[in-house]
Parts: C-alpha cells; sequence; structure tokens
C-alpha cells in the first residue's frame, strides 16, 4: 500500500534503543538498472500486502565519504557532507545471524563540531583506508501491525573504479500509534528481520542477504598509494 509522501515521519514519535543502528542488506544480482529502478522492484514485491505502507519520499543523494580506522579500538569513522553539514560518523560493528538474514547491530554515535572531528581523526592510531562515492535513493515503510518505521535505501557506491549495488533496510522509529514501546533488543531485531524475510520472499529472484559493509567494500577497492598524505589533505580540508 502507498500512502501520502513523507507521512510516516510526520507521525514518527520515537525511537528505540536510540544509539543503536539495526539493518538488513541486500545485493543485488543485475548491476545495470537506475537507482529508482531497483527500489521501483523492491516496493513492487510488496504489492498487495496490507500490513506495511510505503512512504514514497523518493529521497535522493550524493555523497563522498572518507573511511578511517582506529586501530587501537577497534572503531570505523566516516566523515562526509550531509545536507551542507559536515559529519564524523563513528561506528562500531556487530553482525548478528538471524537464519537467512545476517542483522547488523552497531552502535552509533556522530560528531559535527569541525574542530573536534580534526581532533579525532588526526590521530597517529587513526588510519585512512579510502574513498567512496554513494548515490542513495530512500523511501520509508510503516508497518501497521506495530507501528515501527523501517528505512529502503538503495545505494550504488563507486571507488576506484569498482561498484557495489545494495539494498538496505533499516530500523528508523515508531510512530505514534504504538500503544507501548518496548526496549527490548531480541524483539525489535525480530520484527526488523520479519519485514527482510516478507520482502526477500517475493524479491529473491533478483537480491540476496549481503555481508559486506561500506568499510569493506572501500578496502577491498584498493588501498590508497600514500594514506598518510591523503589523510592530511583531507584534515587540511577540514580546516
Amino acid at each position: 500500500m502507498i500512502g501520502n509522501r513523507g507521512f510516516s515521519q510526520k507521525r514518527k514519535s520515537g525511537r528505540e534503543l536510540s544509539g543503536n543502528e539495526y539493518e538488513i542488506k541486500f545485493e543485488f544480482h543485475h548491476k545495470n538498472l537506475e537507482l529508482r529502478d531497483y527500489l521501483t522492484e523492491i516496493e513492487n514485491a510488496l504489492y498487495g500486502n496490507e500490513q506495511y505502507i510505503i512512504d514514497p519520499v523518493q529521497t535522493v543523494s550524493t555523497m563522498n565519504t572518507h573511511f578511517f580506522m582506529d586501530i587501537e579500538n577497534n572503531t570505523e569513522y566516516s566523515v562526509f557532507n550531509y545536507d551542507g553539514q559536515l559529519m564524523l560518523k563513528i561506528k562500531k560493528h556487530q553482525l548478528l545471524e538471524y537464519g537467512r538474514m545476517p542483522v547488523y547491530a552497531n552502535v552509533e554515535t556522530f560528531q559535527y563540531e569541525k574542530n573536534r572531528i580534526r581532533h579525532i581523526l588526526e590521530q597517529p592510531h587513526v588510519r585512512y583506508v579510502g574513498t567512496m562515492t554513494k548515490n542513495r535513493i530512500k523511501d520509508f515503510l510503516m508497518n501497521n501491525h506495530d507501528g515501527r518505521i523501517y528505512s529502503l535505501a538503495v545505494t550504488i557506491c563507486e571507488a576506484n573504479d569498482r561498484f557495489q549495488y545494495q539494498f538496505e533496510i533499516e530500523y528508523n522509529g515508531y510512530s505514534s500509534q504504538r500503544e507501548s514501546i518496548l526496549e527490548d533488543e531480541d524483539l525489535l531485531i525480530g520484527k526488523l528481520v520479519q519485514v527482510g524475510e516478507d520482502i526477500y520472499s517475493s524479491a529473491n529472484a533478483f537480491m540476496k542477504p549481503s555481508r559486506e559493509r561500506k568499510y569493506e567494500f572501500v578496502t577491498k577497492s584498493g588501498c590508497p598509494a600514500n594514506p598518510q598524505v591523503e589523510k592530511t589533505a583531507i584534515l587540511n580540508a577540514l580546516s
């Protein structure tokens, strides 16, 4: 079912387990479509399923993202501009297996202050690993049964002439129709997995579950020729 554009975010009233990120990734078999065409295929897989309402916001963005790794505490950093705002994403990953659905349950925080970002990244144990360009289109999906909201994002990423084509389902929050809020991670993940299964059961002909993070895609695409020089150039651009 298709709802009015923007309805899910207007109804959104909160988010369980704030500070954590929960998502399922898929890889497309064919690599020759545009962003919007992939998303249409995904949403067509839910056609006739009255449990879900699609919010067709069709938000399109392009971002250049620089990736770093803190080798002392195994923390991933990515720095980029989003809607004109400089952001540093700080992430620790945890991969959980739920049947055929691999689920990333990540601890995620953000830093927006330019001098603080520079201070974090200039530490000697923080290594620059590469840069990618991410093209993304995103809609939202609301589960009518429990009011939970999910983002549906198609991304086409490029790094050193290599490409990654992915679809991601990520928990986004809950609507005001929820009767109670439970800070229950197992329940939240179970509901996310059910959404993944409902989509995949009708879309398995053109995609499969994926475990490849954006960071891993970048590192597989080749190491920087001179990482320290490139890191310095990126930091200088933040000044």
